[in-house]
């Protein structure tokens, strides 16, 4: 640890590390080890690591660091089962309440390697603004360093999140060290404890994928900012296949979050443009072997506490709401783009009309 920073004054603010962990024991001895390269005072950062009912040997490996490293506040919890994403890492913020922290970051355990300075980074970007809500970490791949993951996620108006600059070389991108940015991956951002306190965490109905989205856009609702710090980097072992394989995850997910924010108005504009997205992902999804997965996340919202569950949850994000769906859409995107799987139709055919659909109808809202 650095000498100069771990001088630092005792009022600095205290910060929260959530390490998720389910079946990770291929990623968490890299992981930990850069860990411990962190460079802010330590009596001032607390690691939270919460094991999701591995079957592996993560929850040993999470000990054995536990044990090892008295000299940091680390904390240890088990689950029962796998929660999730989403609850998981809920389980970490109400630790983070309890022992009133200011700031709490998510980290992914396929997280393997991070810049020594990144956690200071990310608190000093929140500490210089009180709008913003959430600051996320330049995400780069690993081990193809030059290659960006993520300098923030962009959100479509039909509910599609993808990563912007996703697979580029990182000097193609043109940036400003702090960038303002739709929503954040939860895979390393840093976020206000008071804010989780009043608004509460990650919608744990979306178990796992699209619970960043949701979060962003309910801080973005209240009318805080969600920023990028670039340089804050951390470094992501990413494969694509290992996502697409939760297909129903991400479709029911994107259609709860559509459901849970717009207005009936907006949802009534974009329905044409909407059943002509769901027919096209019904062949896309029963060319690539997902058409099971597509039909299943239809079906969820056909079980009636489940609708149930939707209709609560949409009232209260309606109830505490600042923005309205047109403040909100100014922000959205019209195409899709930097996407694993190319697709000609999507970019010959269906970002061209969505781009022109939405021009008319925000004319309406």
């Amino acid at each position: 640890m650095n000498k100069n920073v771990e001088s630092m004054s005792t009022d600095c603010p205290k910060v929260g590390i959530i390490l998720l962990s389910y079946n990770g024991e291929i990623f968490l001895p890299k992981a930990l080890e850069s860990l411990l390269e962190i460079q802010y005072p330590r009596r001032r950062l607390f690691f939270i690591f919460i094991d999701n009912a591995s079957s592996d040997q993560s929850f040993s490996l999470l000990s054995d660091f536990v044990h090892s490293h008295s000299e940091f506040h680390t904390f240890l919890i088990k689950n029962k089962k796998n929660f999730g994403f989403a609850k998981g890492n809920n389980i970490g913020f109400e630790f983070a309440i309890l022992k009133e922290l200011d700031y709490i970051i998510t980290l992914n355990q396929d997280i393997l390697e991070m810049d020594p300075m990144w956690v200071q980074y990310l608190v000093e970007t929140l500490e210089s603004n009180p709008t913003f809500a959430i600051a996320q970490a330049r995400i780069m791949r690993f081990p193809q360093k030059h290659l960006v993951n993520t300098v923030g996620n962009r959100y479509h108006y039909l509910g599609f999140g993808y990563s912007e600059g996703n697979g580029m070389p990182y000097d193609k991108i043109k940036n400003s060290a702090i960038q303002t940015i739709m929503y954040s991956s939860g895979g390393a951002l840093c976020t206000r404890v008071s804010l989780l306190s009043k608004y509460g965490g990650f919608d744990e109905e979306t178990f796992m994928y699209h619970e960043d989205v949701e979060l962003s856009l309910r801080f973005r609702l209240l009318g805080y900012k969600i920023v990028c710090n670039h340089n804050a980097i951390v470094y992501h072992q990413y494969e694509f296949n290992r996502s697409i394989k939760k297909y129903y995850w991400m479709e029911r997910n994107r259609l709860w979050v559509l459901f849970t924010y717009y207005k009936p108005k907006t949802l009534a504009l974009i329905f044409p443009i909407f059943i002509l997205m769901e027919i096209a992902l019904l062949f896309f999804a029963l060319r690539s072997g997902f058409f099971g997965e597509k039909i299943k996340s239809y079906g969820y919202f056909l079980n009636l506490p489940h609708l149930k569950r939707l209709f609560k949850r949409r009232k209260y994000i309606q109830s505490i709401r600042v923005l309205s769906d047109k403040e909100l859409l100014n922000f959205t995107e019209t195409e899709i783009r930097d996407q694993e799987v190319k697709n000609v139709f999507l970019n010959r055919f269906g970002n061209p009309v969505m781009k022109k659909y939405f021009l008319l109808i925000k004319k309406f809202l």
